[in-house]
């Protein structure tokens, strides 16, 4: 039976998917394959998800997986390898990483880290947004137009009656609105710019170790670097091979 791919955010409904089958989970998301007869679950359960392909799952298999070579179960479906080729052990074989592995380990890691940044700008968004009741939100639209309005010297009800009731000037208000919507443009700028340089980051990768590197920055995720990378890179890691940075338990951006 065909099967398709995905992101999936984790939550209860997930686990009602019949087929499904978790690859990798982190950070609230999953990799995930179902069968097609279960697709249509995802929208029935109004699941966020977002669709990869099964070479993309290969790489969140071993995601961070910065090591030569990869323990592989011999039960694994997805593999397209000949296990007989393989000294098994406790139903897996060590298999050396390709540079086709690799290079989906690569992608894989860079898809998630763009799905966590974006989902979390959009949340911070989101909240720099809506900072008030929503009636107030639904009304700050209708004081921009009126702002629009007072500085071409035409009729504005709502200002007249926002000022009348807070007992300032209608000239003080709109200073007032347009500081707000300077500030706020300031902010949406920022928070852009501060995303896009976190996805370059990100995007700039061309090892493993390069991202396992930026996931412990920045997501707290730890995963295995060489001693051989760690000595190249003093300005990151100390003499003991530690890192230099604190790592945290949540997002460090």
């Amino acid at each position: 039976m065909n099967k398709h791919y995905f992101l999936l955010k984790t939550t209860d409904f997930i686990y009602k998917i019949p087929s499904i089958k978790i690859f990798f989970s982190s950070y609230g998301w999953s990799a995930v394959s179902i069968d097609e007869n279960d697709y249509q679950l995802i929208p029935r359960f109004d699941i966020q998800y977002y669709e990869i392909t099964k070479s993309d799952i290969m790489g969140f298999k071993y995601f961070g997986a910065g090591k030569s070579v990869v323990s592989v179960s011999i039960d694994d479906e997805e593999e397209d390898i000949n296990f007989d080729d393989y000294e098994q052990k406790r139903n897996k074989v060590k298999v050396p990483v390709t540079q086709e592995r690799y290079d989906q380990i690569v992608k894989s890691m860079k898809i998630f880290a763009k799905l966590l940044l974006e989902d979390e700008f959009d949340r911070r968004f989101y909240k720099l947004k809506h900072t008030g009741s929503f009636l107030e939100v639904q009304t700050w639209d209708l004081q921009v137009k009126e702002l629009e309005l007072y500085q071409k010297n035409e009729p504005t009800s709502l200002l007249n009656s926002i000022a009348s009731l807070k007992g300032v000037s209608v000239s003080d208000l709109a200073t007032l609105i347009q500081s707000k919507i300077d500030e706020y443009n300031q902010n949406v700028q920022e928070l852009y710019l501060k995303l896009l340089e976190l996805k370059t980051e990100f995007d700039n990768c061309a090892k493993i170790e390069e991202l396992n590197v930026l996931y412990a920055k920045y997501f707290g995720q730890v995963y295995y670097i060489s001693p051989e990378y760690k000595a190249t890179r003093p300005d990151i890691f100390d003499e003991n091979g530690e890192y230099k940075f604190p790592l945290t338990i949540t997002y460090n951006f």
